[in-house]
């Protein structure tokens, strides 16, 4: 199936990607919503620059879209994106990183539906210890955010040296992947 792929470029798209073009469908166009604010309900904001070149290192095309951040109104932005990727590309369905976020979740399904495309998301409430065991057998290198918790900073080191030691991550109560989620504070 041809597939569109909501994509910012961070470890989530990115094994979401890899996850579709392993399930054999073919990845028509990379989504990328640029919010114009922080603090964005629905879109990833760190990095959204180098996603360019993601995409011609991949060698599929990106379609953008800015987006004010605000919440019905990003909302709209993704779904005249969609539309856009639809009309240009012929996707029959997206692609989504998404982990953990019933807000994100719902509202991208509700928009495929809206337009009858199909919503793809692999990840969706895979446990956090499983997707660092996928990131590391599929030897991919992550760069998490800045964090002033020290336990990110062994992350990084345990990334770097392909090694892993899960259990004091958990032990720690913090969330090992960077996904915001209330039930690991």
């Amino acid at each position: 199936m041809k597939l569109g792929v909501l994509f910012s470029g961070g470890k989530d798209s990115c094994l979401a990607l890899h996850r579709a073009v392993a399930a054999g469908h073919e990845v028509a166009c990379l989504l990328t919503l640029l919010p114009e604010r922080d603090d964005s309900w629905m879109f990833h904001t760190p990095a959204l620059e180098w996603t360019a070149l993601q995409a011609e290192a991949l060698g599929i095309a990106q379609l953008t879209a800015t987006t004010p951040g605000e919440p019905e109104t990003e909302l709209a932005d993704m779904q005249a994106l969609l539309a856009r990727a639809q009309r240009e590309t012929g996707i029959a369905g997206v692609v989504t990183g998404a982990l953990a976020s019933t807000y994100q979740a719902t509202r991208i399904q509700r928009a495929c539906a809206d337009l009858g495309l199909w919503c793809f998301n692999p990840l969706w409430q895979l446990p956090q210890t499983q997707l660092l065991e996928m990131l590391l057998a599929e030897r991919y290198e992550v760069v998490l955010g800045i964090s002033v918790r020290v336990i990110i900073v062994a992350l990084s080191v345990a990334f770097q040296r392909k090694t892993f030691i899960i259990e004091p991550l958990l032990s720690a109560r913090t969330d090992p992947i960077g996904v915001r989620n209330s039930t690991t504070q």
